[in-house]
């Protein structure tokens, strides 16, 4: 484990997984700063596993995220709550503390297809048309993009359950939870029935909801690049000069209109560097104004004409 931050008085931690230069150096080139700005504001430890910790089962690196609260035990670094987040997730630097909206005797994860801003049906048809349409013909219409949670299960041998978490991030508590975690770990290795390139994604939602213990937290919480690019985006997908320009305005915009803004999906992903221009130039006084003006009264009180020059 690689600390960033030690853990603060809260006791709560926010952590990911990056194994390997590529990925680490990625991940502090384009959301470190970002992430210390929130664990700042909230006195959180954040902490990385950059090194992998167990090779025999043969299971893609990604699965290794079910260790990490296991191995800041090893580690002797205790927390109250620990936050997963993919290593491609932005964080609103004045969102509010994840740890306040978290029942810490739950694993707190976010819905992809239920409690979203915009009906599931016309953001996945949206998503499939605009790929096909600017990005690739060869991007079919009709996919596994529009399987629902129960026809998802039980392709991988699972028994079905009625939602589905996207597993960028969880919220779980060190002691309750860890071990669970690694439990599930090693019940698959590479000759198991691992569909969807080895993805660890479906094995967690299923061991989630059947421990019986979910929070499900609002989509703010794990706002999908993916969707809001298609929904509120979508001249991004035109490959020219002037829009891609516009790229690090339109993060900023679904950022401030969310908590953590996830970078998931091949397709889109590309757009995640043009992250490094908007903080460059963010402008946190805004943020922070406006979260101040949020606070205040409005009396609805006259003030006369105001003209906008």
């Amino acid at each position: 484990m690689k600390m960033y931050r030690d853990v603060g008085s809260s006791g709560n931690i926010l952590t990911t997984l990056a194994i390997g230069e590529k990925y680490i150096d990625e991940w502090e080139n384009l959301s470190l700063q970002n992430w210390l700005t929130y664990c700042e504001r909230y006195d959180l430890g954040l902490y990385v596993l950059c090194h992998s910790v167990e090779e025999k089962t043969g299971k893609r690196y990604d699965w290794q995220k079910f260790l990490i609260g296991s191995e800041l035990f090893i580690n002797r670094i205790n927390a109250n709550n620990i936050c997963y987040l993919d290593v491609d997730i932005l964080i609103n630097p004045y969102a509010p503390n994840i740890f306040d909206q978290y029942d810490k005797t739950k694993f707190g994860v976010v819905s992809q297809i239920n409690n979203l801003p915009f009906k599931l049906l016309e953001i996945q048809e949206r998503l499939a048309f605009f790929r096909h349409y600017y990005l690739s013909k060869k991007y079919p219409l009709d996919s596994y993009l529009f399987a629902k949670p129960d026809r998802i299960f039980r392709l991988h041998g699972l028994k079905p359950f009625p939602d589905y978490a996207c597993g960028g991030m969880f919220v779980f508590n060190q002691t309750l939870h860890s071990q669970m975690l690694e439990g599930w770990y090693y019940l698959y290795d590479k000759n198991s029935n691992l569909l969807a390139n080895l993805g660890e994604e479906v094995y967690l939602n299923y061991h989630i909801q059947d421990s019986g213990s979910v929070q499900w937290l609002e989509y703010k919480w794990q706002a999908l690049w993916t969707y809001e690019i298609a929904w509120n985006h979508n001249h991004l997908y035109v490959n020219d000069e002037i829009e891609k320009n516009s790229i690090s305005r339109c993060i900023e915009t679904s950022l401030f209109n969310n908590y953590f803004l996830h970078f998931a999906g091949a397709w889109e992903k590309y757009t995640w560097k043009e992250s490094k221009k908007l903080f460059q130039g963010i402008n946190y006084k805004m943020y922070e104004e406006f979260q101040k003006y949020t606070k205040l009264e409005k009396t609805g009180n006259p003030v006369g004409q105001i003209l906008p020059y």
